[in-house]
């Protein structure tokens, strides 16, 4: 008997044509993974016919889409990180500094003659 008939024999509902099981692998049978297979049954001719694929090739490329995402998302904090470094003013001023400042040029602006005194907190 098959892997294909016992595989069609132990299927059981819900997922009446899948099953997974250990098989040995193509490049070194004496070490086994763990396989998914479906199978399906013509019933005109009684034949079996099943695809099957190692679990580990679905995770490999998932890993590898895994691997390209964080080297992508390290890249891009890395570059917006500099970008920050480059453009961000570096007089050395605390943001409530900054802040006073910008309000005092908005009131000018306004055409008032003198700015009010800001207390720091």
């Amino acid at each position: 008997m098959t892997i294909t008939k016992r595989s069609a024999d132990k299927c059981t509902p819900p997922f009446s044509n899948v099953i997974n099981y250990q098989w040995g692998l193509p490049d070194n049978t004496d070490k086994v993974a763990p396989k998914i297979s479906y199978t399906e049954v013509n019933p005109h001719w009684g034949w079996y016919i099943s695809a099957g694929s190692y679990m580990e090739d679905y995770n490999n490329g998932a890993n590898r889409v895994l691997d390209i995402l964080l080297v992508t998302l390290g890249a891009s904090l890395l570059v917006g990180m500099v970008i920050i470094l480059l453009f961000s003013p570096s007089s050395g001023e605390t943001p409530a500094a900054l802040d006073q400042a910008g309000a005092t040029r908005v009131i000018r602006s306004s055409g008032c003659k003198r700015a009010p005194d800001f207390q720091q907190r």
